[in-house]
């Protein structure tokens, strides 16, 4: 990495900020409705329910966003 020297101040920066989630529950999930014999063998969920589940809380996001917000950011976003 080598620095370039300052951007214009119109350029976009497009960043990608991942937040803590719960990976190993969505893992046992994972295994769990996929295991013949397992109680929740096939009783996938959809992608909204699993971000509910497993993922960051709204509280999180709420806080990230505000964060964000506070220091310039502008059309920042969680999905």
């Amino acid at each position: 990495m080598a620095a370039l020297g300052v951007a214009p101040g119109e350029q976009r920066l497009e960043l990608v900020l991942p937040l803590r989630v719960d990976g190993n529950g969505l893992r046992r999930f994972a295994a769990a409705v996929s295991t013949p014999g397992s109680p929740l063998y096939g009783g996938y969920e959809s992608i909204p329910a699993l971000a509910r589940r497993f993922g960051a809380s709204s509280r999180v996001r709420s806080r990230v966003l505000s964060y964000l917000g506070s220091v310039g950011a502008s059309e920042a976003r969680t999905s």
